[in-house]
């Protein structure tokens, strides 16, 4: 089987404006992955949002 490798992509453009997506930048550590997901918590609080619609049957007492 022989490897095959690309340093960049074309995606199909939405708009007139090509994307590409890049890989041959230097080495990078896997935490990079967290940072769409932290922003996205961080912006939108989808935890809070969730569990303002589960209705809390608990006494308060």
């Amino acid at each position: 089987m022989t490897a095959r490798t690309h340093s960049e992509f074309l995606f199909a453009a939405p708009h007139d404006r090509p994307v590409v997506a890049d890989f041959s930048g230097p080495a990078t550590t896997s935490k990079g992955g967290a940072l769409l997901p932290r922003q996205t918590a961080t912006k939108l609080n989808p935890l809070r949002r969730l569990a303002a619609c589960i209705p809390v049957h608990r006494d308060p007492r």
